[in-house]
């Protein structure tokens, strides 16, 4: 059986054709070359609390920076260099400290905002570090997940690590996430296993309930205002708790694409929430009871609001970076590094209300052509609920409505 990684591998090395070299910076335009960018799959995405300018973009060739609120983005380099980058964390008690993770290359850190980055120490034994989270009440404290269901833990943001105990699966974790009114209560995505949930630290860890014991679990998102609401992001759909997690409920009416990769809860009004799909994004303004659609016919891997400035939103794809200044009304491309022209432009309006978007412009590789259909996806094994990816055709869960 292929693990995760190979697997998706397949995808990043398939957008990443697209151009085999690139100066480090370039500046972002709204007429730029439509969606295939540079930095090719896009992760993750951090905000620098502390500074509204400052943003982190993990991608399939690297991490990249921009201390001008997106208008430039430069290629961190140093050990770092161009390796794909899985996942990043932040410490918001020290915004100048930050992790990332890797697919082949292990963890990283920084202490001076992300200009210089070394390896974490040989106490980390992990190479693919899947999933990376800060705990916002314990400055220093960072848990880092691997492809095997290994769990760890740092008081020094990433120095040094000691692994936690090991009654989780030996399964891909695929998010973590710590309770901002708990510091003993973490939350674990699991690919293929469902959701644990550990209440002492991580000490022990019992299943959560019964309708997330199976299956892939992407992202674990708490309420901002109400810590007992959790959001749980799954490859069948979008679950809600209002109890704490001890139950949960359907909670994806409108959601046309039921593998939710990535959530986003307004910090200024909890009853608006962004969803990034395999088939879109998605926007909820009745705390998840409805969703609407804001932009279709895109793979969205992350997706993060700025503290800031809550109607300002970047997403993560399989094709890049997108930006939207409006609460998600009009989207705009954002390129990570220059690319030269594409030499054939195909564009097409899609309705989305009374607004219209228009994509996209194709570089010169055959099977990009094709369009989004031709992009591997993940496809769900109906036994077990595992992931994997697929070479061609779309998420046979993509078009399933609730």
């Amino acid at each position: 059986m292929r693990s995760l990684s190979r697997l998706s591998s397949l995808l990043l090395a398939l957008l990443l054709l697209a151009d085999a070299s690139s100066p480090a910076s370039a500046r972002a335009e709204d007429n730029g070359p439509g969606f295939f960018l540079q930095g090719g799959l896009v992760t993750s995405i951090v905000v620098d609390p502390s500074s509204a300018t400052t943003l982190f973009a993990a991608t399939g060739r690297g991490l990249y920076r921009t201390v001008d609120g997106g208008q430039t983005w430069t290629q961190v380099s140093g050990a770092l260099g161009d390796r794909s980058v899985i996942s990043i964390a932040l410490d918001p008690a020290a915004p100048a400290r930050l992790v990332a993770g890797t697919d082949s290359g292990g963890l990283f850190r920084s202490g001076d905002g992300g200009a210089i980055w070394t390896a974490a120490a040989d106490s980390l034994p992990a190479r693919y570090v899947a999933a990376l989270a800060v705990d916002p009440r314990q400055p220093g404290v960072v848990y880092a997940g691997s492809e095997a269901g290994r769990l760890y833990r740092s008081a020094d943001t990433g120095a040094t690590w000691a692994e936690l105990t090991r009654p989780l699966p030996d399964i891909a974790i695929t998010c973590i996430t710590v309770d901002s009114e708990s510091r003993d209560s973490l939350w674990v995505g699991t690919n293929g296993m469902g959701l644990f949930h550990s209440t002492d630290g991580g000490t022990t860890w019992p299943t959560a309930h019964r309708a997330l014991t199976r299956g892939t679990v992407w992202n674990v998102t708490l309420d901002p205002v109400s810590p007992r609401t959790i959001y749980a992001g799954t490859h069948d759909g979008l679950f809600r708790s209002v109890d704490g997690g001890e139950t949960f409920k359907r909670a994806h009416y409108g959601l046309h694409s039921l593998n939710v990769l990535a959530l986003a809860i307004d910090p200024s009004n909890a009853s608006t929430i962004y969803a990034g799909t395999a088939g879109g994004i998605y926007k909820s303004i009745d705390g998840s009871a409805t969703w609407n659609i804001l932009h279709p016919d895109v793979y969205v891997s992350a997706l993060v609001l700025d503290p800031h400035s809550p109607r300002t939103l970047f997403a993560g794809t399989q094709l890049g970076l997108l930006r939207s200044d409006d609460a998600g009304g009009q989207w705009v491309a954002v390129p990570l590094a220059s690319q030269p022209p594409p030499t054939r432009a195909r564009r097409r309006a899609l309705p989305l209300g009374t607004r219209t978007f228009k994509t996209v412009a194709l570089p010169p590789i055959p099977i990009l052509r094709r369009g989004l259909d031709a992009m591997p996806r993940p496809v769900v094994q109906a036994e077990t609920g595992v992931v994997r990816w697929h070479s061609g055709g779309t998420d046979p869960r993509d078009s399933r409505r609730p």
